[in-house]
């Protein structure tokens, strides 16, 4: 084949230039077979867009080989040129391959419904000399009444081998009971659920400082499991729920916490409109329906986004279908990654910044990097709306991160917004949905409306399901507006 493909221009076509430029002509054609096995094989692009692409491959392709091998004369400058076009037109295709195969490899990874887990500390008093396990031999250790009996065996067992022994335990009704043990001196040393530190924290400020971790056990939960999805969901035809758990912590995406974000998204394909509806962390609702269970919603974090989900959907009669979790303080990182986002605020206010002071927001469009994303969102106490006015500046940054995001922005900043993804986001929304919706969009590009609504509710302070001994701050919800969001989250699910 090679002999014949020279045979009209011997003398122009022979030699190692020639040589060289067949092979980068074959190394572009199973560079570009490779591309379109790749998009068939991950079915991102549409049919019509599939073939324009192949299309448009072959033709460069088919464009160089003529000039080459079927023009009358192929001068050695026209041989140099085809050669850098050839090492553009592979650069081309390697991008593609890299560009595709992070997004697929990002979705893969946090796709995978990954094992949630607990993280139990053996906490000491700063001061109490005890640096290590091995320091708590033949202490008693103070333990919570609401750690599950599989949790409070698993870690026996460890600490059994660890210290060469049961250790003995001494119970305490809920978490704050067994931090304030410790605080004051009742016992010398605890099993800490740190999923609940920050609640414990809210109550107890100082808890944090004044203790210290000497030893962690990490106990692996159940895959989440909610029983309020639905499995025939076909996300380019039908509605569907999407719960959005934002975690305000820096721990690892799979250990349980605080569920500080609360955002159901309701997502109806065919009229491309999504409606955010947020709900107060503080808001005093039956976890899982269950009557028995009256807690703060952002406790139904400590238990598991399962029992978030079902939570949820028990409040708003709607199926709960997929979640999105996320560590909130993620947030920091991707607004840098981003380049910054700007948001518009409602009214000027500062808050503490998580490095230390504080930073300043004006009412109208503010610029904010990754620490002053962060602070806007996490703010409520120095707010005269507290919660209802977090979730909305929630709203509004998660909003300018999905518009900074369809821009340009992303391709240029596409290895730090896809690390900081893959590193602090987990979904039970399978690869395959998200690339259905990703073609689905470029089949029908056409802008998506979003609508926010909040529910509301008055201030008090009640025993929870976490708190059996000590009254907290909870939200008694105001069921008009209850009922209109679920009217409302109807409407989109129609």
């Amino acid at each position: 084949m090679y002999d014949r493909m020279y045979a009209d221009d011997e003398p122009a076509r022979s030699g190692a230039l020639g040589k060289f430029t067949f092979l980068l002509l074959m190394l572009q054609a199973i560079g570009i077979l490779g591309v379109a096995v790749y998009l068939i094989i991950i079915n991102l692009l549409p049919v019509a867009h599939l073939s324009g692409v192949c299309a448009i491959f072959i033709i460069c392709w088919l464009l160089q080989y003529f000039l080459l091998y079927k023009s009358k004369n192929v001068v050695k400058a026209k041989r140099i040129f085809s050669i850098i076009l050839s090492f553009l037109f592979i650069s081309v295709i390697i991008a593609i391959f890299w560009y595709l195969g992070g997004f697929i490899s990002v979705f893969n990874s946090i796709s995978k419904n990954k094992e949630e887990y607990d993280i139990y500390s053996i906490r000491v008093l700063k001061n109490s000399g005890m640096d290590s396990i091995n320091d708590i031999k033949g202490k008693t250790i103070g333990v919570s009444e609401l750690t599950s009996e599989e949790d409070m065996t698993k870690c026996m067992e460890d600490l059994t081998g660890k210290l060469g022994g049961k250790p003995a335990t001494r119970s305490y009704a809920e978490d704050d009971a067994l931090a304030e043990a410790l605080i004051n001196k009742n016992t010398d040393v605890i099993l800490f659920d740190e999923a609940v530190l920050n609640s414990v924290e809210e109550n107890r400020e100082g808890f944090t400082e004044a203790t210290k971790i000497i030893y962690e056990i990490k106990v692996p939960a159940s895959k989440v499991t909610s029983n309020t999805k639905r499995t025939d969901i076909d996300v380019n035809q039908d509605p569907f729920n999407v719960f959005i758990t934002g975690m305000d912590s820096s721990g690892k995406i799979a250990a349980r916490g605080n569920s500080d974000v609360n955002i159901l998204a309701t997502i109806n394909p065919k009229t491309k409109k999504i409606l955010l509806t947020t709900t107060p962390r503080d808001f005093y609702v039956p976890l899982e329906g269950n009557k028995n269970k009256y807690d703060k919603l952002t406790h139904a974090g400590n238990y598991g986004a399962d029992c978030s989900m079902s939570t949820i959907a028990h409040l708003y009669d709607t199926p709960v279908d997929f979640y999105i979790k996320v560590n909130f303080t993620s947030v920091e990182g991707l607004v840098d990654a981003l380049g910054g986002v700007t948001v518009n605020s409602d009214i000027a206010f500062s808050a503490p910044i998580r490095t230390g002071g504080r930073t300043s927001f004006t009412a109208g469009p503010n610029k904010l990097d990754g620490a002053r994303a962060l602070a806007y969102s996490r703010e409520r106490k120095s707010l005269a709306g507290g919660d209802r006015a977090r979730g909305k500046h929630q709203q509004d940054v998660i909003s300018a991160i999905i518009d900074k995001m369809t821009s340009p922005a992303m391709l240029s900043n596409y290895n730090k917004v896809l690390k900081v993804i893959e590193q602090n986001t987990t979904t039970d929304i399978s690869t395959d949905q998200m690339t259905s919706l990703i073609k689905s969009q470029i089949k029908n590009p056409s802008s998506w409306k979003v609508e926010s609504i909040s529910v509301d509710g008055v201030g008090d302070r009640k025993f929870t399901y976490s708190y059996k001994k000590k009254q907290v701050y909870v939200m008694i919800p105001t069921e008009s507006t209850v009922t209109a969001a679920k009217a409302k989250i109807a409407e989109f699910m129609k």
